[in-house]
């Protein structure tokens, strides 16, 4: 069967079509599927953060308590006060949040019926030292009965925070599920491409580019005086076919004429004039013939580039036709979750080389110093939304050996978090000294970089977990957006040079940042030698 090029690219892009919006929409439902599968990852999330707030204020009236009944003041009831009114608005929230749970919704229950005979025990020592009785009110509160209704609190609080933890695990699984379906589709559609793209190429091969090439060396033999040799091909398309019938018609005609000079040989001169007129409108129609295969042939190779380009911009071709914003915005969380997955893959890499020991360190002697004044300059800019300040010292030189790609990295990552969590108009202050001390059990001189900011800082049972793969502070994990890979990352660049990093913050009492009344947010310390001694 023959079909005409215009039916061969009609075809070919209705195919393109109906392809693409298959895929489209399947990827829409797929991303519906997946936009609901994390939000109820973060719905866990809040509800397991609401629980930690809920006892938290409960601590809070406690200590407000404490404090009045050591002082008589009622400035320290401002806790108490303060703890009892949010207390019932976490309460308030996990009701709500907790609604289509009838399990968690019985252990709330339990937990509001202990809160309020919590309410009523520290009302009641709280009046009656108000009352002048406070031995009585210390009575009470050395009979345990608060730390026994906290105890009971606490227990519903594990079971409660247990169950969530066991929805978040089986909600991810599904979350991720999904995403690896999405990507699996995406890995067909790219391969389905690719199939339609070679047969694209095999049937413009079979139908366009050898019988133009076929007629195209016929054409040089006849411009060459040569005898002429037709080949008809089923295979070629319909205007191909004609152009060649055209073609050969032309030839044909000149070829007899050719031939019958000998038969007017007596009358030369009239045969010679009127054969070369006949002649010369024969090279004018072959002229023409030629121009229009050359015409013809520009409109081919832009009719070739013309699918190239629409399989080039398919990915970008959905966000330029759909005009509603949730669509858009599914569209852009598609590519915002590569974005994100290639830097986990590309964190992930880079973790594996550095836990396997094949990450190779180029050691050198340079300034630490100016690797820190470098990589500020190239973070500044993240700086301006939030209008944020960076102090460095940058009037000492302080020299080591060390490698500069990977070091460069640590003050990076430490920089972009310092940045992530700072309040609008802070500071960020960054610090570096040399000293001699105790480091992996050798006495030697080091240098101590430290990133402090003003953030919201991290719980004190959390700053050694922090370093772990996929572990973030429970203040900053629901809006950071992280992998959780940075600073694991950041602990096996330092490890790999003999050094220690650690953190500290406001939250920790024991923390230097305590004394600091300018810098109350977190600090991260990195220390490596000075000398490195490198192992063959």
């Amino acid at each position: 069967m023959i079909f005409s090029v215009k039916t061969t690219t009609s075809a070919f892009f209705i195919l393109l079509f109906i392809i693409g919006s298959g895929n489209f929409a399947t990827l829409l439902i797929s991303e519906n599927n997946a936009e609901t599968k994390e939000q109820w990852v973060d719905h866990t999330h809040q509800v397991l953060n609401e629980a930690s707030l809920l006892l938290g204020h409960l601590r809070d009236m406690e200590i407000g308590q404490r404090g009045f009944l050591l002082t008589l003041n009622e400035d320290y009831l401002e806790p108490y006060n303060s703890g009892k009114k949010e207390s019932l608005v976490s309460l308030e929230r996990l009701y709500k949040l907790t609604s289509d749970n009838l399990k968690q919704q019985d252990r709330l229950s339990k937990i509001e019926k202990l809160i309020v005979n919590k309410f009523n025990e520290l009302h009641e020592t709280i009046n009656l030292a108000r009352q002048g009785k406070l031995n009585e009110s210390m009575a009470i509160v050395n009979s345990d009965v608060g730390k026994i209704i906290m105890d009971k609190i606490r227990v519903i609080k594990k079971d409660f925070t247990a169950e969530e933890r066991i929805l978040l695990t089986k909600r991810k699984n599904e979350f991720h599920e999904v995403n690896q379906a999405i990507s699996t589709w995406y890995i067909s559609i790219g391969l389905l491409m690719i199939i339609i793209t070679v047969f694209g190429a095999i049937v413009i091969q079979k139908q366009l580019v050898k019988p133009l090439m076929l007629l195209t060396a016929e054409t040089i033999k006849f411009g060459k005086g040569k005898r002429l040799n037709f080949q008809s091909s089923s295979s070629s398309s319909y205007e191909l076919i004609k152009l060649t019938e055209a073609f050969k018609e032309m030839y044909t005609k000149i070829q007899d004429k050719s031939d019958n000079e000998a038969l007017y040989r007596e009358d030369l001169e009239n045969v010679v004039d009127e054969k070369t007129k006949d002649l010369k409108s024969a090279v004018i129609e072959a002229e023409k013939a030629n121009a229009e295969k050359s015409r013809f042939l520009a409109n081919m190779s832009h009719e070739l580039r013309t699918p190239m380009h629409a399989i080039e911009s398919f990915t970008n071709l959905a966000l330029k036709i759909v005009s509603d914003d949730k669509s858009k915005r599914y569209l852009n969380n598609i590519s915002t979750s590569a974005e994100r997955l290639t830097r986990l893959l590309n964190d992930l890499l880079d973790l594996a080389k550095l836990e396997s020991g094949k990450m190779n360190l180029d050691f050198t002697k340079q300034s630490l110093t100016k690797v820190v004044q470098t990589h500020i300059e190239e973070i500044e800019s993240l700086c301006t939304d939030k209008e944020l300040s960076i102090v460095f010292d940058n009037s000492k030189s302080f020299e080591g050996t060390f490698d500069q790609h990977l070091i460069g990295q640590v003050i990076t990552n430490l920089l972009s978090n310092a940045i992530k969590f700072s309040p609008i108009g802070s500071i960020i202050k960054i610090s570096l000294n040399s000293q001699t001390t105790m480091l992996q059990g050798h006495n030697q001189s080091i240098l101590e970089l430290s990133v402090i900011d003003q953030g919201i800082g991290i719980p004190k049972d959390e700053l050694d977990i922090v370093f772990d793969k996929f572990i973030q502070s429970s203040k900053t994990m629901t809006d950071s957006g992280g992998t959780g890979l940075g600073l694991p990352i950041c602990k096996e660049i330092i490890m790999a040079h003999k050094g220690a990093i650690w953190a500290a913050s406001s939250n920790d009492n024991e923390s230097r940042l305590a004394d600091d009344s300018n810098f109350f947010g977190t600090a991260f310390y990195v220390r490596i030698p000075v000398t490195q001694v490198i192992e063959k």
